[in-house]
């Protein structure tokens, strides 16, 4: 009775959950092992992997959720298994279950002093990752190596190291609005005193950004350390380790859920020492399969590796308004991490690169992209390339992008290539959107805009005020563009505020502690001191991220299985290696013995004619573009001899090299079904 039960279940088609289709196993006759099969639904027969073909536009290599069968009788194990047969249903959570201020944004004086979460740590743990290739990283250097690249060659500590001349004082194409700016000075002096002045650098806190998961669960979102420096009034100076945390399952949601439960269970620990100490293993040591938060490669200018399942690693940025005199333009900057050979000696680097989602300002601007008008300083192919961002800005007027209800979830694609070099409020002419937008004396664009608009109920104003608020700029300092006006992204709609009255600042976490209202603090918290959260945060933004991490945890959990369906190898051997590499985003069996049984001899041949290589890890990747792993940090071989550049092309070459990887990040759409990018 048993078997024909399941004989019968066997053949019906489940389409809940992250499977549509039934793939099950069946026994080969011949050799009595299990071999994995699709269900045709014609017929009811089934097909072996091994004998089917992909049709043409098919992924090469896929990661499904598949249940593993139970311990029960061999006879009974033989038999198809039903996809989520066997998943696990947790007990579920409901919202009131998760404390934001635990669970999500950890800002509180009393779990952020338990434990070493300075700056100093964080640099430590990097030296050391990269200490053993290039000798002579310390913490000390890493901090100088950052604040020299806001200084001009002439002016900077080491000319080995980045500056912000460099490249015509461009990133990406795109001018710097100034160099030199007063955080260079951070970069002067011994290492006592940089190591002194690091210590001014605190903690304000420990972010959980599981809503940032790549779409199709390539890795497991962000997580993030907040650092801040504040001196004489509202000078202030912020560093973000914003890490991209792989799944060591990628594609398959499951992998993600001891994350999950991580930040989960951190609402249950009322002890914030406790707290602290989970924290601490989490960032610094890491969960049982994963590396720690705080390493290397998760903020790396890899571009699209198939170690981090092709959705690119985070990245570090600053957040300035060290003024002197005069007023210096608050401004947000974005970096990766690179550890680069050449000649057979490395260099670690923090490399300046465009800001994600934050497009240059003239793009918005008619007369740009008809060539009527021009920048002051050159830029090539601008009018092409605003011209093919604005098409790209209509075709994203749509009810799941630009023109979307929710005010959490409004957002659009920048392609790489158009992001600009920093992100600053004050510098209207560049990097003010609706300026842009309006100042054109050709129209066409605003009529176009308008008209797509107009069918949401929107206009085209009201467009350009929505990518303005999705800007690094207008999201930390929406008054300067007016986004706090009635209906200024939307009928009966506007962007929250990220100040409290009275208050001044661009920042959504306060760079000072104080004695916050119980509703900014842990449930049963003894000490009321901490960071104050912005407006935006507690009102609008906390909100939706502790629905979405109980959407997370109350998901089915599925044992994750990799099925490798077989491949094209006349297609592949037309492709190029990195698209190769980008194809194959999963973790192959564990040894090249494995990988022949799994893909047969037509895989050796492949690897030998892409000049692939296979690391201890088994992971696929290429000798160019070249990722090669060496102490469980990733490197990029530059293919130049170092001797034959002088130190200004050669730091010209390297910050090249990373931005050219970062443009093959694929967009980052999360699982929320957002772009946004913070």
């Amino acid at each position: 009775m048993v078997r024909l039960l399941m004989m019968s279940l066997a053949f019906l088609i489940v389409t809940d959950g992250a499977v549509a289709q039934v793939v099950p196993k069946s026994t080969d006759k011949k050799t009595g092992k299990l071999v994995s099969t699709q269900l045709n639904t014609s017929n009811n027969t089934f097909t072996p992997f091994a004998n089917r073909t992909i049709p043409q536009g098919t992924e090469l290599a896929k990661v499904t959720e598949l249940p593993k069968a139970p311990r029960v009788n061999k006879n009974i194990r033989r038999l198809p298994v039903i996809p989520h047969l066997w998943c696990t249903i947790p007990n579920p959570i409901a919202e009131t279950d998760i404390d934001p201020h635990r669970s999500l944004f950890v800002h509180d004086v009393e779990t952020l002093s338990a434990r070493n979460f300075t700056l100093r740590r964080t640099l430590s743990q990097i030296s050391n990752q990269v200490s053993a290739q290039v000798p002579g990283t310390t913490p000390s250097s890493i901090f100088r190596q950052l604040w020299d690249t806001q200084n001009n060659t002439a002016s900077g500590v080491d000319p080995s190291n980045i500056h912000c001349d460099d490249n015509d004082s461009k990133i990406n194409g795109f001018p710097l609005n100034r160099c030199r700016r007063p955080e260079g000075k951070e970069a002067f002096g011994t290492d006592a005193m940089l190591n002194s002045r690091m210590a001014l650098y605190k903690p304000t806190a420990l972010v959980n950004r599981l809503d940032l998961a790549s779409k199709g669960w390539r890795n497991c979102g962000e997580h993030r350390i907040i650092y801040a420096k504040r001196r004489l009034g509202i000078e202030q100076n912020l560093i973000i380790f914003e890490a991209v945390l792989p799944n060591p399952k990628p594609g398959c949601q499951s992998g993600c859920r001891d994350v999950v439960e991580f930040w989960v269970n951190l609402s249950k620990e009322s002890n914030p020492v406790a707290r602290a100490a989970r924290l601490e293993r989490f960032f610094y040591k890491g969960l049982p399969g994963f590396k720690p938060v705080v390493h290397v490669n998760h903020y790396n200018a890899s571009g699209a590796s198939s170690i981090y399942g092709g959705s690119g690693s985070g990245q570090i940025r600053t957040n300035q308004f060290l003024q002197t005199t005069g007023i210096t333009p608050w401004t947000l900057k974005e970096f990766k991490t690179m550890v680069s050979c050449s000649s057979g000696n490395c260099d670690f680097d923090l490399v300046p690169i465009s800001v994600k989602g934050n497009p240059y300002g003239i793009l918005w601007n008619k007369n740009i992209a008809t060539g009527a008008s021009s920048p002051s300083t050159p830029i090539t192919d601008i009018a092409a390339l605003a011209k093919d961002f604005q098409k790209d800005v209509l075709a994203q007027v749509t009810n799941n992008k630009l023109a979307n209800t929710d005010l959490n979830k409004f957002s659009y694609a920048v392609d790489l290539n158009k992001n600009a070099a920093e992100s600053q409020s004050l510098a209207p002419t560049v990097d003010h959107y609706p300026s842009q937008f309006l100042g054109a004396s050709n129209i066409t664009f605003h009529l176009q805009l308008h008209s797509a608009a107009l069918p949401f109920g929107l206009t085209g104003r009201q467009i350009v005020n929505r990518a303005t608020a999705l800007s690094c700029a207008g999201c930390h300092q929406p008054s300067q563009f007016g986004l706090q006006v009635p209906n200024s992204i939307g009928p009966g709609m506007s962007w929250p505020e990220t100040r409290w009255p009275g208050t001044g600042g661009f920042v959504h976490v306060e760079t000072q502690a104080q004695t916050l209202p119980a509703n900014q603090l842990p449930t049963t918290a003894v000490i009321p001191q901490g960071f104050r959260l912005s407006p935006a945060l507690i009102n609008e933004f906390l909100p939706t991220r502790q629905k979405n991490l109980v959407t997370l945890a109350n998901a089915k959990i599925c044992p994750c299985k990799f099925q490798f369906p077989k491949l094209d190898f006349p297609k592949i051997l037309e492709l190029d290696p990195f698209k190769f590499r980008q194809l194959l985003e999963i973790r192959l069996p564990k040894s090249p013995i494995q990988l022949k049984k799994t893909f047969g001899n037509q895989i050796v041949q492949v690897l030998k004619k892409k000049a692939f290589t296979l690391n201890n890890d088994v992971v696929i990747q290429a000798k160019d573009p070249v990722l090669n792993k060496q102490a469980d940090v990733l490197t990029i071989q530059l293919g130049v001899e170092r001797g034959d550049l002088t130190n200004a092309q050669f730091r010209q070459f390297k910050r090249t090299t990373a931005q050219n990887l970062v443009l093959r990040e694929p967009p980052r759409e999360t699982v929320t079904g957002s772009l946004r990018t913070h």
